[in-house]
């Protein structure tokens, strides 16, 4: 029986939420360089190219290879030495199509637009769900948690408060919160996201809950200690008050049935809370 709940189970809870979207489920490392079933040449490539030039050859049918490929090109290898403008260009490639040129049957050379997903049949592409897709860049490993790929283009990185916990990639933009934070724990949060990174000046913080009176109270307590006090709470000291709020908690959830949380998986498992 077990009782913990750890992060293995919220991103497993995760994944079958995802399953139920209709999302295909991989290891990432079953999918890693070296394996059977790899779909990467290194730790250093993140996008899964064949299942790229699949989507666009199903998409475009029509268009000859070259002018899949000038796509492909585009898609992976982006012209500006601007991380923003590369970003730019890419959410246009996303939502308009690449622009390519080729020369058609008659010698001539004519002009398209290779699109990369469908809007209009969100079935007609590929949605996949890599938990634990380990990147390795300038001889840093970086492993988030899920990462959600359409048509094998990476879209989605999630990571459960890895940006708290030493989860240093400064050259993501943005950071959406959508849980509690008060303290350190927020400032360093914020710290992290506004890692300026080449031609990043900062980043974006996107706040679903309203922290900012916390973000207040953390830079008075920061202005005011002067540097000084303890680094932490004392043991005993944060026991003792753990054990007086779960004594309240008891008393709050009496009755409540949680063979869920015992028994059941993690989907179960991790809504027996919500009930409660």
């Amino acid at each position: 029986m077990i009782d913990t709940f750890t992060e293995s189970v919220v991103e497993q809870a995760a994944l079958d939420w995802l399953k139920g979207l209709g999302y295909l489920i991989l290891s990432g490392p079953d999918i890693a360089p070296g394996q059977p079933q790899a779909e990467r040449r290194d730790y250093a490539q993140v996008v899964l190219e064949d299942r790229l030039r699949r989507a666009l050859r199903r998409l475009n049918p029509k268009l000859p290879a070259d002018a899949l490929d000038e796509a492909f090109r585009k898609l992976t290898r982006p012209d500006s030495p601007s991380l923003v403008g590369s970003n730019h260009v890419f959410h246009k490639f996303l939502v308009d199509g690449v622009p390519v040129e080729y020369q058609r049957k008659d010698g001539s050379i004519g002009g398209d637009s290779v699109r990369v997903l469908d809007f209009d049949d969100p079935t007609n592409n590929e949605f996949l769900a890599v938990n634990q897709f380990t990147v390795v860049e300038n001889q840093q490993e970086r492993r988030p948690d899920i990462v959600l790929f359409i048509n094998g283009l990476p879209i989605v990185v999630i990571v459960r408060d890895m940006w708290l916990t030493g989860f240093d990639a400064p050259c993501l933009h943005t950071m959406y919160v959508d849980k509690p934070m008060r303290g350190h724990g927020l400032m360093q949060a914020i710290a992290r996201v506004n890692r300026v990174f080449k031609d990043k000046p900062g980043g974006l913080v996107v706040d679903y809950l309203g922290l900012a009176d916390e973000l207040r109270r953390a830079l008075a307590n920061y202005t005011e200690s002067g540097g000084q006090g303890a680094t932490a709470i004392d043991q005993e000291e944060a026991v003792a008050f753990m054990l007086s709020r779960f004594e309240v908690c008891v008393g709050i959830f009496h009755g409540f049935n949680w063979s869920a949380w015992k028994t059941g998986g993690a989907r179960q498992r991790l809504g027996s809370r919500l009930e409660a």
